[in-house]
């Protein structure tokens, strides 16, 4: 019966040739240059690595000291401008209550005439006869302006209105701001259909 372990060992019963001999000289040699080579660097690279390591250790704990100074520094900072807020907020909510409170009726006027207005915008076109189609064709349309009208009046009731609800004015004062506003929305016109 045959042995599978002794199957597995190669079978060496050659004799070593000369050439072969020389080859494994060589391959020692190598060898042994490479370990000698080895020697002579490998504890000078420890140390080296050791140091290199070292400063890496010592840069992370000086980067780690310097973030954690620059995160304190940006919460006081941080928590100083959220404080400052709440003052502000505290002063200025209550004071807008009473100055939305105490406002002119006719600012509410104004409110209303300018949502009146707004929802009284129609789109018109203007036609002509098409003697090539033989129907009417539009030639003019007030779509554009009166899209500007409504935003302008838009624009009015969101910014310019809480303006007025909160200025001091005296009632000379709101009258010219009123007629000011309401001088400055555009009229929709009618434009040619290119």
């Amino acid at each position: 019966m045959e042995d599978p372990v002794h199957d597995l060992i190669p079978k060496t019963s050659k004799a070593i040739t000369e050439f072969d001999l020389l080859q494994r000289k060589e391959w020692a040699k190598a060898r042994a240059d490479a370990l000698a080579k080895w020697e002579k660097v490998h504890g000078a690279l420890e140390t080296a690595e050791k140091a290199a390591l070292e400063n890496l250790e010592i840069a992370q704990r000086k980067a780690r000291e310097m973030v954690s100074a620059a995160m304190e520094a940006w919460q006081d900072i941080s928590a100083k401008r959220q404080r400052a807020q709440q003052q502000r907020d505290g002063v200025v909510a209550p004071a807008e209550a009473e100055l939305r409170a105490t406002a002119s009726p006719r600012i509410r006027d104004l409110v209303d005439r300018l949502e009146r207005r707004r929802r009284n915008l129609d789109v018109r076109n203007e036609y002509e006869w098409d003697r090539q189609n033989g129907g009417d064709r539009a030639v003019a349309t007030n779509a554009e302006s009166v899209k500007e009208v409504a935003l302008h009046i838009a624009r009015i009731l969101q910014q310019d209105i809480r303006e007025l609800e909160l200025a001091p004015l005296s009632e000379i004062e709101l009258d010219k701001k009123i007629a000011e506003i309401e001088a400055d929305i555009p009229e929709p016109e009618m434009r040619p259909i290119r």
